[in-house]
């Protein structure tokens, strides 16, 4: 059986597990009080001498209502002899510690405010008639009364002031037990509420990429369709949504391509047609090329879009029409737009493509809209 954490435990029992350290030379100490958690009396009992860290429990039985009535008593010590106890204490008596007259024997009565009834509750602690239990030599001097109002009251003062620690300890415990039960509580619903997140996130990638399918396959007359495994694929892209189509659109031409030979039907994209973990869009690539001058980046960067759209127009083997061009174009544009954007930048397309002969051949060469600049060369 697991023991029971010590924070958990009431301050009295934790006292009694201790008590050989406090009160090595006391012969026994028996505490009642109200349990919240019972919601009853609980009597319990240590004999530190004989059983070093052991609790008893102690059954009130008929002496309840005595000692119900002896709590609401607001004396916070009291002394007094076996006779004149609350309750009758021959069933927590051991006979083997009974090494003393009874009537020699003195008991310290203790009273500490219960904060959950209201009432009292109750410590006995029994003591040798000497004094030699507090460490002194002196077996034949008794304990007086002025010894007793001082040990009484150190000794209450002494329980009060730990078991007010133990009480805040265990608040403190508590408010960290319920702190993070919190949060683990708070992480299991965001877990949960993440989980579901990229569900619905996974399976709406999945829809826009059956959109780009479908408008692919309306273009090319052939048939294509998502294999199980592109489909985990999709659920788990987390690139830019931007690049999606063109990872469909080039997995369509690379499945299209296998299969070039193949009579026309149904083509499955598997995983391995979608080049999702190291995409990186050609125009990123070409913006790596060093040019010299800052005037110059928008008219390059336009001429780096229609010649990266171009290219796949000629893959997908359409016609190279400023359409089908802007309809590429990492952000589709009209074809007025491109005839309007090339008549803006008309002078630096020029000056470009005298310095860099070797770039942007496809638009140069076979785009219409382009190659009438060219020609002004």
């Amino acid at each position: 059986m697991l023991q029971e954490l010590a924070f958990l435990k009431n301050p009295f029992i934790r006292l009694l597990e201790n008590a050989h350290h406090f009160f090595p030379g006391i012969e026994r100490i028996v505490v009642v009080y109200y349990d919240r958690q019972a919601k009853d009396l609980v009597s319990v009992c240590a004999i530190p001498r004989m059983n070093p860290g052991q609790i008893d429990t102690v059954s009130l039985g008929e002496n309840k209502v005595l000692i119900q009535k002896s709590r609401n008593s607001k004396s916070p010590t009291a002394w007094l002899t076996r006779q004149e106890l609350p309750y009758d204490l021959k069933e927590i008596e051991n006979k083997q510690v009974e090494i003393f007259d009874e009537q020699h024997k003195t008991v310290l009565v203790l009273r500490f405010p219960n904060k959950y009834d209201g009432l009292q509750d109750i410590m006995f602690l029994y003591f040798q008639e000497s004094m030699n239990m507090f460490g002194i030599n002196l077996n034949s001097r008794s304990l007086s009364t002025d010894y007793k109002s001082i040990i009484g009251y150190l000794t209450y003062h002494f329980i009060l002031t730990c078991t007010r620690i133990l009480e805040t300890d265990a608040v403190a415990a508590q408010s960290i037990v319920e702190s993070t039960k919190s949060v683990i509580s708070s992480l299991i619903q965001s877990s949960e509420e993440l989980s579901r997140t990229r569900q619905y996130y996974g399976q709406s990638l999945v829809d826009l990429c059956q959109n780009y399918l479908d408008e692919f396959q309306s273009d090319s007359g052939r048939r294509y369709r998502f294999h199980e495994s592109a489909i985990g694929k999709i659920q788990k892209y987390a690139g830019e949504i931007k690049y999606l189509r063109t990872i469909i659109r080039k997995a369509v031409m690379f499945a299209e391509y296998l299969e070039k030979d193949a009579a026309a039907g149904l083509t499955y994209i598997h995983d391995w047609h979608l080049n999702a973990e190291t995409y990186v869009p050609e125009q990123r690539k070409e913006e790596q090329y060093s040019y010299p001058e800052d005037r110059y980046t928008k008219t390059i960067y336009l001429l780096d879009r229609l010649e990266t759209a171009a290219k796949e127009v000629v893959m997908l083997k359409k016609k190279l029409t400023g359409k089908n061009v802007g309809e590429l174009c990492d952000r589709p544009i009209s074809a007025a737009a491109i005839t309007d954007a090339l008549d803006k930048h008309k002078k630096k397309i020029i000056d470009l493509f005298e310095k860099y002969p070797e770039k942007w051949e496809i638009i140069r060469n076979d785009f219409r809209p382009v190659r009438n600049l060219a020609g002004k060369l």
